[in-house]
């Protein structure tokens, strides 16, 4: 962390505006008459360093400032606007363009600068200012006449101009409003109240802070438009566009929330307690609340067992065991009463697979088959006279424990067995709380903070001050996590051998003292503490933690822990149940379905860097990690990982799959290693250092070290041809004999040539042969299949290559697509002209383009192209199915575009985080993808709104 620069002297610090240039920063900071220039810069090792540049003194106080190339605008609270040049290292005042007369004094500002011409006019500026006596002044810059819009009834603390024709205010009278013309891409919103004066509205108020309101911005969040608020009560607050509370964030401790800032789709907020905190505003939408009531007034709920976000079991103190159903988009909830017995008394309930295991307060234990008929119950005598206090389940057998400390292992089947029993040393009451099945064995949290192994001997550990509230497994073979009374997550460590070792590898605590952790919803394990969402109770209310960002996502009043609940969580959404009074349960939920199914495995401990179908149902991953990995997943049924798992001397970056009569995968990385692999089995290993190693002019005995970046290939009728694209943008290819690869035996590789194919690094690649292209069907025999080959190279320049992949030197034809890196390209034959192919490419500058290429004799002709603004980030990925264009960004967005227009059709939110690569492979009217990136996410969109 760099050191802090004191740039105002000893004045205060108001404001900051940055202008972000090539290599560089340039901060604006201002403060009570004065301006300064701070210059942030990047050093190779990462390292960050500040240097003030200048500094000026302003006739008056600043309320904003706004960067328009090299010239500084200045809002200042006696309504004008003042130019300021930075030539030359200095600050030169510039021409000053007064504001309405009207207005006498501004409390707050905001500024939307286009540009400024040469002579200092201002072209194109707006300043919208907020009045002590609740005004909002908007004028262009250099007019004289404003508009007014009343509506406050206190100060304007901040205005924002969220675009050109949309405003949001935070004032003094504890509301926040959002303002807007027809064109605003809220207009569409019923006016909140007032008169429409300009063409501008009042199309939103958002109640409900108990404080004044300190600044409030609007975000474009997956689930649409979301008004964020930072109030003097500490609290965040989200509203919907139209103005409805969503959520209140809770994480700032005794003061107030001064300031927010929109960070992809997250806000930050920073606070009088010197604290910044991330708030992420994709885990779920508007939370939904629905209830469900005993139908019975003397019956009421003991036990709660959450199974999904649409699906709960409960159990009643009158024998009486319910399945209740919600539906999406439905406000009731439907039960259906799965088994009842008069006179029995549930105290605790556990279900898995296709049995629950319910304890009684006479001591007897039922196990209820769920099958497609009526659900039968079998009891069974578990503890004499003594009630059944707890109750677990795993898929092959129950649990039923008592408070005493022991505890009984049954089997089910028609006739359940007993298969242990069990008997805990220590204090005579000992209740157990929770349990996970580790090894093959069970582990037990009790009341007084022990954990327990049910295994011979007897394992046990004292790891809670206080009561052991949630076990959770992870997938490393022995790790698990274990939550307490105490405020710890602690990650635990089993392994067996001669002896057992039981290890604590490391503790979290949340912040804001909740100590009461008693549900766990596991997200990532790549870290050394999980990232997790952690629901616990402080006092009355019940509160879910993110680990990761170590805040606060919801909280709720539900009267505390002692009541029956349940929680399911993940990335996108969570389920909250818990009984109201005894008679009613609460579900509260952010889930939504959409029209993709699928789901989400870390799968690597770093980022996917590439992911490819090599059959329906199989995928390969290759990673950072330096593994090559294969996943079983499809449209329908469980993904699990394969046993292949292949390490490369370094990151694994590149992939692509042949199509051979077995799956044949090639895969490359650092230290520029090449494999190939047949059906799981190893054909080929060589290196770009062994088969053509490039000299560094200047250095005899210096290699350059290369990085195979992007792999292609074509299948001819005997042999098969590889090509490789390297980090120096160098291309490479080689000839495959195919026929000994599938006899069982290694591929015999011939190395063709080199050639260069562009300036910098390239970092995608695909290729094309006679089966791909009516051009190159002209050489169809074996031997002249690398001369009707070729292969398109993107690269980090922006530059789509297109070159002959035959043996002699080719030309390489060239043209730029995009002002940054090239990162993915995809192509299809061009139905209307055979000699000519469609390529669909992605880059860093947030479009997509689509070029049609030509290639005659043996040269490449560009015949048009077209790019369009495709994501608010880079496009990582593109594809092309049922006839169009997928492309798929860093903001998380999977979009559908017409390939003829480059028109968007559809778009859906992905959970992939930092997503990398897309993978599509069609299966019936469905397409099946692959999403890549921190994790892989499979998943299922219907192909019957594309066309073709």
């Amino acid at each position: 962390m760099p050191a802090p620069l004191r740039v105002l002297g000893t004045a205060h610090l108001h404001g900051l505006s940055p202008n972000r240039r090539e290599g560089v920063i340039l901060v604006a900071a201002f403060g009570p008459q004065y301006l300064a220039i701070c210059e942030v810069a990047a050093g190779v090792d990462e390292a960050v360093a500040l240097r003030l540049r200048c500094r000026a003194r302003l006739p008056d106080w600043p309320l904003e400032v706004a960067w328009a190339q090299e010239i500084l605008v200045v809002a200042y609270g006696r309504v004008f606007l003042e130019l300021w040049h930075l030539e030359e290292g200095a600050l030169r005042q510039g021409v000053r363009l007064p504001g309405p007369a009207e207005v006498s004094f501004l409390y707050s500002a905001a500024l939307r600068v286009d540009a400024f011409d040469v002579a200092g006019a201002g072209v194109g500026a707006v300043c919208a200012g907020g009045t002590f006596d609740g005004f909002v002044v908007l004028w262009p810059a250099g007019k004289a006449e404003a508009l007014q819009l009343a509506g406050h009834q206190g100060a304007i603390f901040r205005v924002r101009l969220f675009d050109a024709n949309t405003i949001v205010t935070a004032s003094d009278d504890r509301t926040v409003r959002v303002w807007g013309t027809a064109a605003s891409p809220l207009g569409a919103e019923p006016p909140a109240e007032g008169a429409d004066v300009g063409g501008w509205r009042c199309l939103a108020v958002c109640r409900g802070h108990g404080c004044r309101v300190w600044d409030a911005l609007l975000a474009d969040a997956p689930t649409g438009a979301l008004v964020v608020s930072a109030s003097e009560d500490s609290i965040v607050r989200v509203f919907s566009a139209g103005g409805v509370l969503l959520r209140r964030l809770s994480g700032h401790q005794t003061r107030g929330v001064r300031c927010l800032e929109l960070l992809e789709h997250s806000v930050a907020s920073g606070g009088e307690d010197g604290a910044v905190k991330l708030w992420p505003l994709d885990l779920g939408g508007e939370v939904s609340v629905r209830s469900w009531q005993v139908p019975q007034p003397e019956d009421w709920i003991r036990e709660v067992v959450v199974l999904s976000h649409l699906r709960a079991l409960v159990a009643t103190n009158f024998g009486k065991l319910y399945r209740l159903q919600l539906t999406e988009g439905e406000d009731e909830v439907n039960a259906t009463l799965l088994f009842q017995h008069d006179g029995a008394c549930f105290t605790s309930m556990a279900a898995a697979s296709a049995h629950i295991w319910a304890g009684c307060a006479d001591g007897r234990g039922c196990i209820v088959a769920e099958s497609e008929g009526e659900p039968s119950g079998t009891w069974v005598e578990v503890f004499h006279q003594c009630r059944v206090g707890a109750a677990f389940a795993s898929e092959e057998e129950g649990l039923f424990c008592d408070h005493q400390g022991r505890v009984q292992q049954w089997l089910p089947g028609p006739a359940p067995r007993l298969k242990a029993t069990w008997r805990l040393g220590g204090e005579k009451n000992r209740r157990l709380l929770c349990a996970e099945r580790v090894l093959g064995s069970w582990l037990l949290g009790d009341e007084h903070g022990v954990v327990h192994a049910l295994k011979e001997p007897l394992q046990f550990r004292k790891c809670h001050e206080g009561k052991v509230l949630a076990l959770r497994a992870l997938e490393e073979p022995g790790e698990f996590l274990s939550a307490g009374a105490d405020g710890a997550v602690l990650r635990h460590r089993l392994a067996e051998g001669a002896e057992v070792s039981w290890a604590v590898l490391g503790t979290f605590r949340p912040g804001c003292g909740l100590r009461h952790l008693a549900q766990l919803a596991v997200l990532e394990e790549e870290d050394a503490m999980p990232q997790m969402l952690i629901g616990a109770f402080q006092s009355a209310d019940f509160v879910l933690w993110d680990s990761a960002a170590n805040l606060e996502l919801w909280r709720f009043r539900c009267g505390g822990a002692k009541r029956p609940h349940g929680l399911v969580a993940d990335r996108r959404s969570f389920t909250f149940a818990f009984s109201s009074g005894s008679k009613t349960l609460e579900f509260h939920s952010t889930f939504a379905m959409d029209d993709q199914v699928g789901l989400k495995k870390p799968l690597h401990g770093r980022e996917i860097h590439q992911a490819c179908w090599l059959q329906p149902g199989l995928l390969a991953t290759a990673s950072e990690d330096t593994t090559l990995r294969l996943l079983r997943a499809g449209d329908g049924q469980n993904s699990e990982p394969e046993g292949t798992v292949v390490r490369f001397p370094g990151a694994v970056r590149a992939l692509c799959a042949a199509k051979l009569a077995e799956p044949l995968l090639l895969s490359g990385g650092a230290k520029g290693a090449l494999r190939a692999h047949l059906a799981g089995r190893p054909v080929w290993a060589t290196s770009l250092a062994a088969e053509d190693p490039v000299k560094i002019e200047g250095e005899e005995e210096s290699r350059l070290e290369e990085r195979i970046m992007a792999l292609g290939c074509v299948s001819f009728s005997r042999e098969l041809l590889v090509a490789a694209a390297s980090s120096s943008g160098l291309l490479r290819s080689w000839r495959l004999d195919v026929e000994r690869c599938l006899s069982g035996g290694n591929a015999d590789a011939t190395f063709l040539r080199r050639c260069q194919v562009s300036g910098t690094t390239a970092l995608c690649m695909t290729c094309l042969g006679s089966a791909d292209a009516a051009s190159a069907a002209s050489a169809a025999s074996a031997a002249s299949a690398a001369s009707a080959a070729a292969a398109l190279v993107g690269s980090a320049d922006g530059k789509l290559s297109a070159c002959d992949l035959g043996p002699e030197a080719p030309e390489v034809f060239q043209v730029q697509l995009h002002d940054a890196g090239l990162n993915d390209l995809a192509l299809e034959s061009d139905l209307a002209d055979p000699t000519a192919v469609r390529v669909v490419t992605a880059g860093d500058d947030h479009r997509i383009a689509l070029a049609r290429l030509r290639r005659t004799s043996g040269r490449w002709v560009l015949v048009s192209s077209m790019r369009v603004e495709a994501h608010s980030s880079a496009v990582k990925a593109v594809a092309w199915a049922s006839g169009r264009v997928l492309s798929l960004g860093l903001d998380r967005r999977l979009r559908v575009w017409q390939p003829e227009t480059l028109q968007q059709e559809a778009e859906q939110v992905t959970c992939c985080t930092e997503p990398e690569t897309l993978a599509v492979r069609p299966l019936g009217d469905r397409l099946i993808l692959a999403l890549a990136g921190r994790g892989v996410e499979i998943c299922s969109l219907r192909s019957s709104p594309l066309p073709g």
